[in-house]
């Protein structure tokens, strides 16, 4: 990459220069190319203009009058990178002292809603007992021993154990889940339905759980292993999955949120978050750590952490929501905006990432 070596004149040499000028136009010239012998010493990019150190403006003992200071009226244009106009100059995408971080952004209109697949949770289980105003949820019993993630996600809520439930910032617990009727859950984020509604899936009693508090969730991806876990006198009986979805906080009827046999359900979404499937998650998080970004700083944080990608988009794409490490419909948003401005992504922005979206990420993430 091309730096420049920029230097201030010598005072002495400035002094020479200004008596020179009352002297007359030919000992200008004389003196000023002295000046120029001076200035030559030492090392220079061949990037650089000859006159490098005399375009400096902030430190020119001359700013206020140098004729390349930033008030001139072709700054603009300036070939000079480090320009305070350098957003502008061609080469400023890829120059590291063009001036700031390269710019990858996309000023395409937002497009929503969007309609997300959520599928099998428990694959050959039979349902035991429905939703109704006293029962929270679906109960599903036999079939496959684990529990599946019904669509992509975040977990913003989790207990593995007698202790306190962990749970994100930000987010509250259902009684059922903080009074211990559940036993051991997990709680997923999947973002927000076109009416504006937060949705959030729930598991219940379950056996083990295999996801971590902050972790981005694929589609399908195993929650845990079902069970019978409670820690109150709620009336568990029998292994099973207790399966809840709540809007804004609220419990609703979970059917129109999972898939059977006959296929997936699709639902109407403002944004949605689901991470990279496994084979492209490595890579990302190789090309994050090559950005100067961590990709996974604690256990919790999963690959590629959701607060490195906030960063990369506030540096990078125009960002301006919260790094706090949980997805939000901004930080969807503009995972698109930077993999469609520097990563060669055409699809639409509609803050639901998808796997297009997450290659251009990637790609984007080497032009840094």
């Amino acid at each position: 990459m091309l730096r420049h070596d920029v230097r201030s004149l010598d005072p002495s040499a400035l002094h020479t220069a200004r008596v020179a000028v009352t002297v007359g136009l030919g000992l200008l010239l004389v003196t000023v190319a002295g000046c120029a012998s001076d200035l030559g010493a030492g090392p220079r990019d061949a990037d650089a203009s000859a006159d490098a150190s005399p375009r400096d403006g902030a430190t020119h003992p001359d700013a206020a009058t140098e004729l390349d200071a930033a008030t001139h009226a072709d700054a603009a244009t300036d070939p000079d990178a480090s320009h305070p106009d350098a957003a502008t100059h061609p080469d400023a995408a890829t120059h590291p002292d063009a001036g700031g971080p390269l710019a990858c952004h996309t000023n395409a209109a937002l497009v929503t809603p969007t309609d997300v697949a959520f599928g099998r949770i428990k694959p050959g289980a039979s349902i035991t007992q429905g939703f109704s105003s006293a029962h929270s949820g679906i109960d599903f019993a036999g079939g496959d021993a684990q529990a599946h993630a019904s669509s992509g996600g975040f977990v913003i809520a989790r207990r593995t154990s007698t202790g306190a439930p962990e749970v994100v910032s930000g987010f509250h617990l259902p009684s059922q889940a903080s009074g211990g009727c559940w036993g051991n859950f997990v709680g997923i984020l999947h973002g927000a339905k076109s009416s504006g509604q937060v949705l959030v899936s729930w598991y219940g009693h379950l056996a083990s759980v295999d996801l971590a508090l902050g972790q981005s969730v694929e589609p399908g991806e195993v929650v845990g292993t079902a069970g019978r876990t409670s820690y109150t006198s709620c009336g568990v009986t029998g292994v099973h999955l207790h399966y809840s979805v709540t809007l804004d906080g609220t419990f609703v009827d979970p059917t129109p949120y999972f898939g059977t046999s006959s296929g997936n359900r699709t639902v109407s979404m403002r944004w949605h978050w689901a991470p990279p499937a496994s084979a492209d998650q490595q890579g990302i998080d190789r090309a994050l750590s090559a950005a100067g970004y961590a990709a996974g700083t604690a256990s919790s944080w999963q690959r590629p952490t959701v607060q490195s990608i906030q960063h990369v988009r506030t540096d990078h794409a125009g960002y301006t929501g919260p790094i706090d490490g949980t997805p939000n419909a901004s930080t969807a948003e503009y995972v698109q905006r930077f993999a469609a401005g520097c990563g060669g992504y055409t699809g639409p922005i509609n803050a639901v990432p998808g796997a297009n979206t997450w290659t251009a990420f990637e790609a984007a993430l080497g032009a840094l």
